[in-house]
Order: C-alpha cells, then structure tokens, then sequence
C-alpha cells in the first residue's frame, strides 16, 4: 500500500511539473502576441502617419486637383488601415481571452491535484508515523527481552537442572522400588498355593512309587483337602520350588520306565 501510494505521489508530482511547464509556455506566448500586437500596432501607427501626411500633401495648392485614382487609392489605403487595425485589435483581445482562460482552468487544475498530492502526502506522513511507532515498540520489546536474558544468572540456570535430574532420578528409582514391592507382594500372595502345590505333587509321587512297587495305595490322600497355610517366607518358597522340580522329575522317570516296560512286554505279546 505504501509503494502504490508513493508511486501515485510521483505521478501526480509529474503531472503538477507538467502543468507548470503549460502554464510557462503559455505565458510566454502571450507575451510574444503582445510583443507582435505591439509591432502590428506601430506599424499602423506609421502607416496612419503616412496617410496623415498624404492628406495634407492633398490639401496643397498643387495638389488640389488630383486624379480620380489616386483619390480611390487613398480611400482604400485609409479603409484598410483600418480594418487591419481593428482585426488585430480584435485577434489579440480573442487571444487574450483564451490564453486567460486557460491559464485559469491550468491553474485550477493544478490547485486540484496539489490538493490531492499534500492529502497524499498527508497520509503518507501519518502512516510513515505509525510505522515508526511499531519499530519503536519491538525496539523496546528486543531491548527489554535482551536485558532480560542479559540478567539470567546461568549458574543458577545449571544448578536448577543439575536438581531436577537429580529428583528425577530419585523419582525413578522410587518407582522402581514400588513397582518391584508390588510384584514381591503378589509373589507373597501366591507362596502360600506353591507350597500346597508341591505337598500334592509329593504325595502324587509317593502314590506312583507305591503302584511301581505294587504296594496298596489309598486314593484317599489325593482327594483330601488340606489346609492351606499361610506361609510367605521367602526362603519355603524355594525349597517349595526345588521340591517341585525334584518330585516332578522323578514322576517323569516312572512314567518313562512304565511306557518303556508296557512297549516291551506289548511287543512281546504280538510275537
């Protein structure tokens, strides 16, 4: 908006430039028209002079008679004299007249566009203002941020992060000591059911071990409900463990020997 408005500026300062250089010719016009009405006007003077005199020449004794001719002659010198006279009188006030009129409406349009390049300029000056105030402002607004910046105290900065790291680190390894609480607190919960677990299997085991011997077992001890003790510790829980393993490594041997002793004697039977 600024650059069209400018080059608008110009145009118009072009156009008031123009204006003037009319105005200038046009003036100097008029004065080269008075200038030659001026000569126009001497030589009729001379000529009027020439006539005067002609006349009096006419009014001499020997003169007195002159032909027909040099009378009409005369005549018409005098008439035409006169007409010239009034035609030039009459072409410089018609000239005078126009080159009046126009330096006024010259005039008039050049007062209309120095009105319309001053409100221009006008506005230009106000908005070329207002532009200046909004640099002024963020100037002010840089200034006060670099003062601030200026006036951070790094080593406080640094100290500040050092601490959050270190809280957060804290902070993290809290977390870590509950997460890991949870999951002991569940392995507490579930201590109690392995450790019946593996009574049961060890009875299991010991029902196997009786039928490989061909002992009489009592299927009752398998079916039997014992109570559930409320053990946590975590040291039965690994020999609860390891007898697990155990007991259930042997049940695996039995069974092998027992599907290896069935295999054989099956095949036995068929040959």
């Amino acid at each position: 908006m600024l650059s069209e408005l400018q080059d608008q500026i110009r145009e118009k300062e072009l156009n008031l430039l123009q204006a003037k250089k009319t105005i200038k010719l046009l003036e100097t016009e008029k004065i080269e028209l008075q200038t030659q009405l001026k000569e126009k006007d001497s030589k009729i003077s001379k000529l009027t002079e020439e006539l005067l005199v002609s006349k009096e020449k006419l009014k001499k004794p020997e003169t007195k008679n002159p032909n027909d001719y040099w009378k009409r002659e005369l005549a018409k010198k005098n008439n035409g004299l006169h007409k010239l006279q009034d035609l030039f009188r009459n072409l410089h006030f018609e000239k005078n007249i126009q080159i009046d009129k126009d330096i006024k409406n010259l005039k008039a349009i050049f007062a209309e566009e120095k009105q319309s390049v001053d409100l221009k300029l006008k506005m230009y000056s106000e908005l070329e203002i207002q532009n200046q105030i909004k640099i002024s402002k963020l100037e002010q607004d840089n200034l006060n941020l670099k003062s601030q910046i200026e006036s951070y105290n790094y080593n406080e900065l640094t100290s500040r992060i050092s601490s959050l790291t270190s809280e957060n680190f804290d902070i993290k390894r809290q977390l870590e000591i509950l997460r890991k609480s949870n999951n002991l607190h569940d392995l507490a919960l579930l201590t109690p059911d392995i450790h019946q677990i593996s009574i049961q299997v060890h009875q299991l085991l010991l029902v196997i071990q009786s039928l490989k011997a061909g002992k009489e077992i009592s299927l009752r001890v398998l079916f039997c409900d014992d109570e559930k003790q409320n053990i946590s510790s975590a040291k039965q829980l690994l020999v609860d463990v390891a007898s697990l393993k155990k007991d259930l490594g042997q049940i695996k041997d039995i069974v092998s020997d027992y599907h290896a002793e069935h295999l054989g004697f099956n095949i036995c039977l068929t040959q």
